[in-house]
């Protein structure tokens, strides 16, 4: 009997150690960082105790939040890409990277961001365009400025 309580005791000791592991987290991780403010600024970064970043409580990232890791729960998910930003998931968690937090409360919502690739504005140029015809064709151009 007693055989059976020490044998049920490390099974329990065992299911507890492997709830909290670790995922091994690879070295090409960046994280998605974030500060608030007017107008929200965002960057892919190599993540740290002291980086703002993009987490959430969820897998499915909402609600998106944004703060260093001390100010969230460890089991709350960090928006990671392997790719420098083409691609996202939130698949570990801040206890992954093996931050300690301090506190448990939940900062204020932020709207998630923007995360595909940064294109370059329109830029419009008049142009004066001058047109003749000749043998029938009508010929337009126009010199840029």
């Amino acid at each position: 009997m007693k055989t059976n309580s020490i044998m049920i005791l490390l099974a329990l000791l065992l299911i507890a150690v492997c709830a909290h592991a670790q995922a091994d987290v690879p070295a090409n991780v960046r994280v998605l960082s974030c500060v608030n403010g007017s107008g929200s600024t965002y960057a892919v970064v190599t993540p740290g105790a002291a980086v703002s970043m993009n987490v959430s409580a969820n897998a499915s990232g909402t609600p998106s939040l944004c703060g260093v890791p001390t100010s969230f729960p460890l089991a709350y998910y960090v928006k990671t890409t392997t790719d420098f930003g083409k691609t996202w998931q939130w698949t570990y968690h801040l206890a992954d990277f093996g931050f300690q937090t301090t506190t448990g409360t939940t900062p204020p919502v932020t709207t998630p961001p923007v995360t595909t690739p940064a294109t370059c504005p329109d830029t419009f140029v008049p142009v004066n365009w001058t047109c003749s015809a000749a043998n029938g064709v009508a010929t337009c151009t126009a010199p840029l400025q």
